[in-house]
């Protein structure tokens, strides 16, 4: 589900791990009968409810957390299974547990007793270090950090370069900008950027 960049890179996990792709669909029309990384787009998101019968699961390859967070809404109300598309070069350690429709991608470090849920991101070269939580639709930036402890609601956005120091809380929906270094709990909602992290102002 989604045929933009984010897919480019879930498809060559996928592939990777032994996974045929079928099709592609995405709503911009002007992907449709086109090839992305030699899966043809077929049809706007909403056409999965008439092709169930053609596939054994489907995968949420949008990078956008509010719109991820509804793929995965649709999946799971349509009955479909979600794998997970985890890098080959990617290391998990004993101890993690996952839900469904994970990306993690390459160089992505996950350490002990932490817990990813469905459709979170751990993304390249990204590391999490012990009991964290990483919640539904969330996403860990390319090259972020996550000290220990660390707690991510759902549909969080920690920006590339970023850090999050230890036993941190950052709330549902909430951004954390590029390169940011938290050093305080983030609010829902809120948006922190800068060293140290601040509520960006309006």
């Amino acid at each position: 589900l989604g045929a933009g960049g984010h897919f480019k890179v879930v498809v060559d996990i996928l592939r990777n791990c032994g996974h045929e792709i079928a099709f592609a669909l995405d709503d911009n029309e002007k992907l449709h009968g086109s090839t992305v990384m030699g899966v043809e787009v077929v049809d706007g998101i909403e056409a999965i409810s008439s092709r169930v019968h053609l596939v054994d699961g489907v995968f949420p390859a949008i990078g956008s957390e509010s719109t991820r967070a509804k793929l995965l809404d649709l999946a799971e109300g349509l009955g479909l299974k979600m794998p997970n598309a985890i890098h080959p070069f990617s290391a998990i350690a004993d101890g993690v547990t996952m839900g469904s429709g994970i990306a993690i991608m390459a160089g992505a470090v996950i350490n002990p007793a932490t817990e990813v849920k469905d459709g979170a991101i751990i993304n390249t070269s990204a590391s999490v270090d012990h009991d964290c939580s990483i919640g539904r639709s969330a996403q860990v930036g390319p090259g972020a950090h996550l000290g220990g402890g660390v707690a991510l609601d759902d549909e969080v956005l920690i920006g590339i370069g970023a850090v999050v120091m230890p036993g941190l809380s950052i709330g549902k929906g909430a951004t954390v900008g590029c390169g940011a270094v938290v050093t305080k709990n983030v609010k829902a909602g809120q948006t922190v950027v800068g060293i140290p992290a601040r509520p960006m102002q309006g």
